[in-house]
């Protein structure tokens, strides 16, 4: 997930006015949740039929981002994607 670390790595910097690393950084989140939303559809689960470390995994993310509020900027189809609702729904439940 090297965009969303990369994001809070400038922010942290203080680094937020570059115009190419902020580009950057939105094109790739883009890319990367349509990758993950594509990798799930139709699924239950990450990896599988049943529950399994690598829903845990993406979920830290997604988690983060659901916290601060940022999810909604990541839409793909207008609607909340699959893998975010299956992620998202694993941390409440894990709260």
């Amino acid at each position: 997930m090297l965009p969303l670390m990369l994001e809070l790595f400038t922010k942290k910097a203080g680094i937020d006015d570059n115009e190419f690393l902020n580009g950057y950084i939105d094109t790739e989140k883009t890319r990367l949740f349509e990758y993950l939303d594509a990798s799930v559809k139709g699924k239950s689960f990450i990896v599988g039929d049943k529950l399994s470390g690598a829903d845990f995994m993406l979920s830290f993310d997604l988690i983060i981002l659901a916290k601060r509020q940022k999810l909604d900027a990541y839409r793909i189809s207008g609607s909340m994607p699959n893998s975010w609702l299956v992620l998202i729904a694993i941390s409440a439940l894990c709260s």
